[in-house]
This record gives C-alpha cells, sequence and structure tokens, in this order.
C-alpha cells in the first residue's frame, strides 16, 4: 500500500510531461493486482480477495472492477471480469481455445505489458524520457530473457521451442541471433560461455561460474541502470523512473526477509 500512497502523491504534484509516464508506469500496478487475482481464481479459493484498502486509489487510476476481480472463483469468471480492459482480448481468446492456464495467463499478462510499454514510450514522451525509458525497461527485458534461459537449462532441460514461447520477443542489447543461439546450448557450460560473449559480458557485468545465482546478478545489473540514470538526469523523469523502482524493490526486500524470519530460513 505504501506504494500506491507515494505513486498518488507523485501524480498529484506531477505535470503533463510526468504524467504521461506515470499513467504508463500505473499498468505495472494493474497487472500486480490481476496476477494476485488470478491465483485466487486459479485456486478456487473459498476466501475472497480483500482489495479494498486498494479500491480508492485504483478508482483514480483504472477501470478495473476490482470487487469482480477479487470474487472471482473461476479462470472463466476472472476473464469476464475483464471485459472492456486491455487484457480482456488475449485472454478471452485463450479460454476460446481451452488454453487457460495461471501460468499461461500470467506469462500473456507479462507478455501485454511488456509489449504495451515498448510501444507506447515512444508515443506520449520526448525523445529524452524514451532514451531514458530503454535504457531502464530495455536492460530489465535482456535480463529476464537471460533469468528464463538459465532456469530453463538449468531446471527444467526445456526443449528449443518451448523456451521460445517463454521469451520477451522485445531486445535491447542482445541480439536476435544470439539469443537463438543461447536457446540452441546444449547445456549451462555452453550457455554462460554465450551469455559472456554479448553485451552485458564484455562489460564485466556478467562474472558466470557454477555458483552463478542469475536472479540475484540481474538484480544488480538493473539496479545499477536505475542508480546511474536517475543521477545522469536528475531533473528527467529518471528520478521519477528510479524512485518508483527501487521503493518496489525495498518492499521486496522487506517482505523478504519478513518471510525468512516466518519460516525460520537462514539469512543465507
Amino acid at each position: 500500500m505504501s506504494q500506491y500512497r507515494d505513486f498518488a502523491k507523485l501524480y498529484k504534484f506531477a505535470n503533463i510531461k510526468q504524467r504521461h509516464f506515470l499513467d504508463l508506469y500505473f499498468m505495472h500496478y494493474e497487472i500486480s493486482i490481476l496476477k494476485t487475482c488470478l491465483r485466487n481464481a486459479a485456486g478456487r479459493r473459498d476466501q475472497r480477495q480483500d482489495l479494498s484498502l486498494f479500491e480508492a486509489f485504483f478508482k483514480r487510476h483504472s477501470s478495473l472492477d476490482l470487487i469482480a476481480l477479487s470474487h472471482s472463483r473461476t479462470m472463466e469468471e476472472f476473464i469476464g471480469s475483464l471485459k472492456g480492459s486491455p487484457y480482456y482480448g488475449s485472454l478471452s481468446a485463450m479460454l476460446q481455445k481451452g488454453r487457460v492456464t495461471l501460468p499461461a495467463c500470467e506469462t500473456a499478462l507479462d507478455m501485454l505489458y511488456f509489449k504495451a510499454m515498448w510501444k507506447i514510450k515512444d508515443k506520449y514522451l520526448p525523445k529524452k524520457e524514451q532514451k531514458i525509458l530503454t535504457q531502464c525497461f530495455g536492460t530489465r527485458l535482456d535480463m529476464l530473457n537471460l533469468q528464463w534461459l538459465c532456469r530453463a537449462k538449468k531446471y527444467y532441460a526445456l526443449p528449443p521451442g518451448e523456451i521460445y514461447a517463454c521469451l520477451i520477443p522485445i531486445q535491447l542489447h542482445l541480439t536476435k541471433k544470439e539469443i537463438s543461439k543461447m536457446v540452441e546450448a546444449e547445456g549451462l557450460p555452453q550457455l554462460y560461455s554465450l551469455i559472456e560473449r554479448c553485451w552485458y559480458g564484455r562489460l564485466g557485468k556478467l562474472p558466470l561460474d557454477e555458483e552463478t545465482d542469475m536472479d540475484q546478478l540481474a538484480r544488480v545489473v538493473v539496479d545499477k541502470i536505475y542508480e546511474m540514470t536517475s543521477r545522469k538526469d536528475p531533473y528527467s523523469i529518471a528520478v521519477l523512473n528510479s524512485y518508483l523502482y527501487l521503493k518496489e524493490r525495498e518492499i521486496g526486500r522487506i517482505i523478504n526477509t519478513i518471510e525468512k524470519i516466518r519460516y525460520g530460513v537462514g539469512a543465507n
């Protein structure tokens, strides 16, 4: 709730240009709430998700019907509650084809968000702001693809066709040829070798070995990009962008610490 309050305060005092950016950023919050309701519906849980704390905030910034979404007990009800929103089309098509599963729906929502952000940022923002968002958001997409590649090779041994389906079809510093070689890699050692030769590896940002935690390494890379852009352009939307991102990261670390204490998991 803290990040929503901060967003609302920033929006209240933002100028027109800044509000264009914040309107784009808000889609991230919508996707987060949708995933919460989606998991609830997929699990057919009797206990309704209480979203009353967010209702007033979402009424000002969103057209989603939080009450209907939170009361959805099946995937069909959840998708029906999205009618009239940008999220309805792709999920409804999956429902009609009988392909509605929790992972598939979450992936579809993520893909919709990534594609929309990548496309709309160039439509509403000045070139300087476009460049900032491209650098930050593009790095996040590259890192997400590298994370999925490593997971697919390390834990799931997925065939190339299934790996391609999980990847985001947008790249910043990774080329399609590099992605293709990584997907076809026979194992982690070959994949790591290819990653070390890509743009991020050549900059020395990705030291890889058998003990590498790719998720943690990706967070470090992305954090640095956000911090760098806000220092470089302190009077641009880079500051808003970095603040909202780092705020979310901070909340994530707090939640992670609480869960470790709750379940007795060690600091490592």
